[in-house]
């Protein structure tokens, strides 16, 4: 959605509650606090407001309650939907540190030639992992690691490597 950010997926619906169990996919949990509003798309792509009455944190996740949102079968119909924030409440984050959003799509640059655009990336134990779309189509995981990665300008979507291509042994 344009001009929102994913914060959450709905898993499921905790038993017979009105709770439901979120992914999260910020760093900032304290997005789910009770009182904030967030965004869930829809069947008209139009984004809708809803607010959090409660939220619960424990050990595999958190539990969000919507206002209005009392029953099971309420909640049911929100299965398998993201919530979003407006791009405008995205916390500044510390210097060298990116947001996925202002990662995918990037041209990936190894020895002054773009190979690729960042499609996806995931979030691993050890560190992040770019998946590169090579301009042959094939796929090409590159791990985010400051030893190999030389600059990411945001404002061009721009991530240059400073390794040679052969560091990462395909061909295009």
């Amino acid at each position: 959605m344009d001009g929102y950010v994913t914060i959450g997926f709905i898993q499921s619906v905790l038993h017979d509650s009105p709770y439901l169990k979120v992914q999260l996919l910020t760093d900032f949990p304290d997005r789910f606090d009770q009182g904030n509003s967030v965004f869930i798309e829809f069947f008209d792509k139009n984004p809708k407001r809803f607010q959090i009455e409660e939220s619960i944190t424990n050990k595999h996740g958190i539990l969000i309650k919507f206002l209005g949102f009392d029953t099971f079968d309420v909640c049911d119909i929100l299965i398998g939907k993201y919530i979003y924030i407006p791009i405008e409440k995205v916390k500044s984050l510390p210097e060298g540190v990116y947001y996925f959003h202002d990662l995918i799509d990037s041209s990936v640059i190894i020895e002054d030639e773009t190979v690729g655009i960042i499609s996806d990336v995931l979030s691993l134990p050890a560190n992040d992992v770019y998946v590169v779309k090579l301009t042959s189509g094939k796929e090409l995981l590159i791990p985010a690691l400051k030893e190999i990665i030389e600059d990411f300008n945001v404002a061009e979507k721009k991530l240059t490597m400073k390794v040679p291509k052969s560091y990462f042994n395909y061909e295009d």
